[in-house]
């Protein structure tokens, strides 16, 4: 049913799949160009706890991520003026995948080459991996999320991989592995991004550049934000009190240029 109102509302020439109050358990559902999805207040999409309702996706943008991880409860690649937003949660069920492999644990948000996305206002929650991966993707603004991950491993609660015009603001992240990422893991630079208004926590850390760093860094500035330990949960990947507010880490080469903290 989730899936033939995005197809259906994509034919009509785009617009808003709403969600109201309710639980919707899914698998993997394909965004389209021109479509948003709202989540009221008090509608929660649950992912499925069957690592067999997310089926593996390939890219056509080759990049470093293809060696674990190729599926997503939400997913997208090569579109346009998508959106996600509402004042309600999307949780992974991340712990029904705590044990697995990576390749059979996905993440909750995959858009890869998309332009114009705008993300705004939803709880993230419990993914089995990354929480969000925005892979090659260009005109990206993520406003006023909060992000709470702890179930298992490998929980970021931010990748900006390869994008270029990004703003992040007013948003709350509380993460075991790290918080805010920006990484590069294929020949395209990270770049023009301005993170502000946030808060920060983690038990890796709060606010990375890298450890995937092919393509490098350009034009960064993150202002304006707070960064402190973790306080609601036990250390899964990192330690109790964080392994680093601040990581500047360019372990695969690439150039570090006109970086703002």
């Amino acid at each position: 049913a989730l899936k033939r109102s995005i197809d259906r509302c994509a034919e009509a020439g785009g617009g808003t799949v709403f969600f109201p109050a309710g639980t919707y358990l899914s698998g993997t559902l394909l965004l389209k160009s021109n479509v948003t999805l709202e989540l009221d207040a008090g509608a929660t999409l649950l992912g499925s706890p069957d690592p067999k309702h997310y089926p593996p996706r390939e890219p056509a943008v080759p990049s470093y991520t293809d060696n674990y991880v190729r599926q997503a409860l939400i997913a997208g690649e090569n579109l346009v003026n998508v959106g996600l937003r509402g004042r309600g949660t999307i949780d992974g069920n991340g712990g029904a995948f705590r044990w697995k492999e990576y390749r059979d644990r996905p993440y909750v948000i995959r858009l890869v080459q998309c332009q114009d996305v705008h993300i705004e206002g939803l709880t993230l929650r419990d993914s089995p991996m990354w929480m969000q991966h925005y892979l090659a993707c260009d005109r990206v603004r993520i406003h006023r999320l909060r992000v709470f991950n702890h179930v298992t491993y490998n929980n970021d609660g931010l990748d900006i991989d390869g994008c270029h015009d990004v703003t992040i603001s007013d948003c709350i992240f509380d993460t075991d592995d790290d918080a805010l990422c920006l990484k590069s893991t294929l020949d395209r630079a990270c770049e023009n991004v301005v993170i502000t208004n946030c808060v920060l926590s983690s038990h890796c850390n709060a606010f990375k550049l890298g450890t995937e760093s092919n393509g490098g860094f350009k034009n960064i500035t993150f202002n304006n934000c707070v960064i402190l330990s973790p306080r609601f949960s036990e250390p899964i990947y990192g330690i109790r009190r964080g392994m680093g507010g601040i990581a500047l880490e360019m372990v695969d080469g690439g150039q570090l240029e006109n970086v703002v903290i």
